[in-house]
């Protein structure tokens, strides 16, 4: 299943559709005849997990500000993981991730707000891709590569993403 089909219907989702919090997408109409089926649990017809309220994707939420501040959001951040992905050194690697933590938690707000569409599945792989080097990130405060405050920074970063995505 592609992103862009409908995880019903298997059709072409356009570009106004559902999304449920696991990330799955429907076109109204099917996801709507599901939910008649069963008007006290909502459960993901895909992985069955159960739901309150599901996002309308809507192509017309933003203005040009908010366009604006998101794709640059979005192009620093791309930016920041392929150049960690690219650097060899764990002290370069660390002080990239923590260039990308701290300015994921200045934009909290942007990223959990429905409107700007940030889907689960960006989330995820931004913080996954995060997580991986947390061993490489102990072992150079180990090694007294960074100092107690860097590491702690890191963390602070960290714990706020992951307490309020």
């Amino acid at each position: 299943m592609k992103h862009s089909e409908c995880s019903i219907c298997y059709e072409n989702l356009g570009r106004i559709h559902r999304v449920l919090q696991c990330g799955h997408r429907f076109h109204h109409k099917c996801i709507k005849a599901c939910e008649n089926m069963n008007t006290t649990i909502h459960q993901c017809p895909y992985c069955r997990q159960d739901y309150e309220n599901i996002c309308l994707r809507d192509r017309n939420l933003l203005n040009e500000e908010e366009k604006k501040k998101k794709t640059e959001f979005v192009s620093y951040i791309k930016k920041n993981l392929k150049d960690c992905e690219n650097t060899s050194g764990n002290r370069e690697k660390f002080l990239i991730c923590n260039v990308i933590f701290k300015r994921i938690s200045e934009e909290i707000d942007m990223l959990s707000k429905s409107k700007f569409g940030f889907s689960i599945m960006f989330i995820n792989v931004v913080k996954n891709k995060l997580i991986e080097l947390d061993p490489e990130i102990n072992e150079l405060k180990k090694n007294n590569k960074i100092s107690l405050s860097e590491h702690n920074k890191y963390f602070n970063y960290r714990k706020i993403i992951f307490k309020n995505l």
